[in-house]
């Protein structure tokens, strides 16, 4: 693998830390053109995809952390120790802070929140690529000893290219939920759609994932994070809970744009 880009003088700047800027740039180029379609102004959608992705960093990088040791206290510097082998994130993790942070935001913004999720799917799979290639070239995040003709030398054994697998599984939700935010639908139902499929996603590739430790009822712990997002998935869509929560933040009714006098109430 290639986990240093280059160094310099008390400089190590790693491949996993481009992918990840580079991952911000396009999730954040996605979501501003996505958010033509219901008038979101770019300013407040950048505004708001920068806090969520400052607020889903620390919250990676404190699950991997609190999954990956067993000593109560941990360092400062290990919380910042980014790009290495032991500097990993856990994307249950950031998708919990972020979502948080970003919710927060898109309240301060008085704006649509299911509008503003929707604008994020497309964006949210196509970085989630970048950072799984960012994975892949770190050498963390690694599959099980495989023999299939694809499979990738790692740690001292061809294994299985499970960063590939949720990374290319990604790309291919991307053009898919950029054809749904361009039809007329309910608000909401991209994102909670790329939310189900990208769970589904990440339960199956995690069964090539090689771990030993976090394993509960014999399924990995992220594979447990997993079902339970499929299943507040599937329950949003069978009550159609984006038409109750959020429908409108304070009073504010969603923004008329290019797409809402098509949108099913």
């Amino acid at each position: 693998m290639y986990p240093i880009l280059f160094e310099l003088p008390g400089l190590t700047f790693y491949t996993q830390t481009l992918l990840f800027i580079i991952a911000f740039i396009v999730g954040l180029l996605v979501a501003v053109h996505e958010g033509k379609y219901w008038n979101i102004s770019r300013l407040d959608l950048t505004d708001i995809v920068l806090w969520g992705f400052l607020g889903a960093i620390p919250g990676a990088r404190a699950l991997f952390l609190l999954l990956s040791y067993k000593q109560i206290s941990l360092s400062l510097s290990e919380f910042c120790t980014l790009g290495t082998l032991d500097g990993g994130f856990s994307f249950h993790g950031g998708l919990f802070a972020g979502g948080i942070v970003t919710l927060l935001a898109v309240r301060h913004h008085r704006l649509p929140v299911w509008r503003v999720a929707d604008a994020f799917a497309p964006g949210l799979a196509l970085a989630l690529f970048f950072m799984r290639l960012g994975c892949l070239l770190n050498g963390c995040d690694y599959g099980i000893i495989t023999t299939v003709p694809w499979g990738i030398p790692l740690h001292g054994a061809f294994r299985h290219p499970i960063q590939l697998y949720e990374g290319l599984g990604n790309l291919l939700l991307f053009p898919i939920l950029l054809h749904m935010n361009k039809k007329p639908m309910k608000p909401g139902v991209t994102f909670l759609t790329y939310i189900l499929l990208s769970a589904l996603l990440r339960f199956a590739v995690d069964f090539y994932r090689e771990e030993f430790v976090h394993v509960w009822q014999g399924m990995l712990i992220s594979q447990w994070l997993a079902l339970a997002i499929f299943i507040i998935a599937t329950f949003a869509f069978v009550f159609d809970l984006p038409t109750r929560i959020f429908s409108t933040v304070h009073g504010v009714e969603h923004h008329s744009g290019l797409k809402e006098s098509t949108d099913c109430d």
